[in-house]
């Protein structure tokens, strides 16, 4: 999916959780994370950029999957979005 398309689908449908890559083909998905934050969606970041150290803004406190992440890792993560006292997880994987 592209940004736009996913922008495009934001504005009839919420997720329950969404799991976002950083850099897709046709650029960066901060829009879609801003849109996911003003519906109140959790979301987490799995992305092949390096650590969140240098992230923007709208993404600190977002739950960050370094790329490859482990089945378990990704399943983790996923169990916490359900939890939002668990949005400040940061999560750094390696192959397993």
């Amino acid at each position: 999916m592209s940004n736009v398309q996913a922008l495009r689908w934001l504005e009839g449908d919420a997720p329950d959780g969404a799991i976002l890559d950083i850099m897709i083909r046709d650029g960066t998905s901060l829009e879609n994370a801003r849109a996911l934050k003003c519906r109140g969606v959790p979301f987490a970041v799995y992305s092949g950029l390096p650590s969140k150290a240098e992230c923007p803004p709208k993404l600190q406190n977002v739950p960050w999957l370094e790329k490859p992440a482990s089945r378990e890792t990704l399943l983790s993560v996923l169990g916490g979005l359900a939890r939002p006292e668990n949005d400040a997880i940061v999560l750094n994987s390696e192959l397993s």
